[in-house]
């Protein structure tokens, strides 16, 4: 069943507020490290399509390199496809050019840590 556009709003941004696993490199000020990252995916939000991605190396802890993860677009630019997948409610990383030839290469959790690894 499709997700509503404006849950997956809210999912993206209640999921903001977590930011233990974001990786800050050492000089910068967190915060405002922090603040431009969520400026950032609202910049580059889109409305919610769904998105597929092989898994490729480095890979997931639970799938097997070559199968495909599916989920809601809802950012993208440059490359960096967020993606939300509903039933593991969890985001993840997609990379790639072209939307019809993404690889997922083991960048999940929160939105945050996604977009800025």
């Amino acid at each position: 069943m499709p997700m509503d556009p404006k849950e997956l709003d809210r999912i993206l941004e209640e999921n903001f507020s977590h930011t233990d696993d974001v990786f800050i490199g050492k000089g910068r000020h967190e915060r405002e490290y922090i603040e431009n990252a969520i400026e950032s995916i609202r910049a580059a939000k889109c409305f919610p399509f769904i998105s597929r991605a092989k898994v490729v190396e480095s890979g997931f802890p639970e799938k097997v390199i070559g199968d495909t993860i599916e989920g809601y677009c809802v950012a993208h630019k440059e490359g960096y496809w967020l993606v939300y997948e509903p039933r593991e409610k969890t985001f993840y990383c997609f990379w790639g050019t072209s939307k019809e030839n993404l690889g997922a290469h083991g960048v999940y959790g929160n939105a945050l840590y996604c977009w800025t690894a």
